[in-house]
């Protein structure tokens, strides 16, 4: 026995509507049999389950109501019936009367100055009802350059637009906005942004290596770095972004002097972008010097570096999906403040990740689990009181906090296994820290712990 021919009376349907729901139950030689408990299960878009019974009409053949369309998206359903083993599947729609939306939009991420730019979008009818007259917008950094018009579009279709631009040197954000129809309420899907970045400096074409680049650069340029391997040490000490055209798997710096870091930062508001960045063990990949604030690092990946990424005495910046691997220290911190870090990733360093400093300043970072070594989260706590460290830990530390626990862990190649600054009244029970430079390191915490 199978259950055929399962269809619902129209594939979309406005809020509140009713929807028919049929099926065909037949025996194994295709003949209409009736059964008992033809039900379907109706799974809505928020994740919740109703059922409904199908009723038979004529032989084999059933059907049933299901009223409650109150959310719009996809409802899938699966109609079973008693001593039937398969089961049949199908799914319908609950849409708004209108609701116009661009659902793709592709344009160049980087691109020369003065070049034309070319943006597509795709504009979808994602309605009930056809539409006519839809205004399409290009705007640039909130001025809208051009327009174009769609004629007609029917009701869950689409169509593609294009634009040109001819680009000026910077960093710009471009949107397309599909202005919304009459009586479109839901306007959120109508448009689609991307910053793109124009620049006028570019290796090896405009110079042939980074530093002269950065030498015949003026403060506020873009550099874009194309793929391929640049051995060079790179001193930064003008506010520039450096980033690579197609990323770090594709563009490599590595250190022609060991004695030198990679990339030295001397100066503020310096965005460095999709390197990876190879030492000789003996200095940084990238090194921020003392009082050097306000810089984003991003999406690099440190290799055989003494460190991968090392702050001294730099505040303020902020430190995003880099990766740190075989190194000396992955990412460590030193005498420098506010920092910002999420979805970096530490693994196979001697040691991942450490954080030192001679003041309570000096541990006041902004690091959320999103950071991991060895796979495990970094728990980074400041101001927290009477809380227990979770139990997949793989570096903690505590500051300026009160009646912290940390128990029953294993933490392991780090700066600090467990740190506690300017902490009170907190306990570190049952918690191996080997391999680690200080296993435990109270910073003005010592006397208050109870360490077994």
């Amino acid at each position: 026995m199978n259950i055929t021919q399962a269809h619902t009376d129209k594939k979309a349907y406005g809020l509140n509507e009713t929807v028919t729901i049929s099926c065909v139950v037949q025996n194994e030689t295709g003949v209409n049999i009736s059964v008992d408990n033809t039900v379907a299960n109706i799974m809505k878009p928020d994740g919740s389950i109703e059922w409904i019974t199908l009723f038979e009409g004529l032989i084999g053949n059933y059907n049933g109501s299901f009223t409650n369309t109150s959310l719009f998206g996809t409802y899938n359903v699966t109609i079973s019936a008693n001593k039937i083993t398969d089961t049949a599947k199908l799914c319908f729609e609950v849409l708004l009367d209108h609701d116009i939306a661009v659902t793709s939009m592709d344009a160049p991420s980087f691109s020369e100055a003065d070049s034309t730019i070319i943006v597509n979008a795709t504009i979808s009818n994602i309605g009930l009802n056809d539409e006519s007259e839809i205004t399409v917008d290009f705007i640039v950094d909130g001025v809208r350059q051009s327009n174009t018009t769609i004629p007609r579009l029917k009701s869950r279709s689409y169509t593609n637009v294009s634009f040109q631009w001819t680009a000026p040197v910077g960093r710009h954000n471009i949107t397309i906005y599909a202005e919304p129809v009459v009586n479109e309420t839901i306007v959120w899907n109508n448009m689609l942004s991307k910053n793109i970045t124009i620049a006028n400096i570019w290796v090896p074409d405009t110079y042939p290596t980074i530093q002269q680049a950065v030498n015949n650069a003026t403060a506020g340029d873009t550099i874009i770095v194309r793929d391929g391997t640049y051995t060079e040490n790179v001193n930064l000490n003008k506010s520039l972004t450096i980033r690579s055209e197609n990323g770090s798997h594709s563009t490599i710096v590595q250190a022609a002097d060991s004695n030198h870091h990679v990339f030295e930062v001397t100066a503020d508001y310096v965005n460095i972008s999709g390197f990876t960045v190879k030492g000789k063990w003996q200095k940084a990949g990238i090194y921020l010097d003392s009082n050097v604030d306000n810089c984003n690092i991003s999406n690099n990946k440190a290799l055989y570096n003494y460190h991968g990424i090392y702050l001294y005495s730099s505040s303020n910046n902020t430190l995003t999906s880099n990766t740190a691997n075989t190194n000396r220290y992955g990412i460590y911190l030193s005498s420098s403040s506010n920092n910002t870090l999420t979805n970096n990733t530490m693994s196979g360093n001697r040691y991942n990740f450490g954080v030192y400093g001679i003041s309570l300043s000096d541990y006041t970072q902004f690091i959320d689990t999103s950071n991991t070594v060895e796979g495990k989260p970094i728990y980074y706590w400041i101001d927290q009181n009477d809380k227990v460290i979770p139990s997949d830990a793989g570096y903690v530390g505590v500051v300026n906090a009160t009646n912290i626990t940390v128990r029953d862990l294993t933490l392991t190649k780090n700066g600090e296994g467990v740190l506690f600054a300017y902490t009170k009244h907190s306990k570190i029970e049952n918690v191996s820290a080997n391999q680690n430079y200080y296993g435990i390191h109270l910073r003005d915490s010592g006397k208050q712990h109870a360490c077994e």
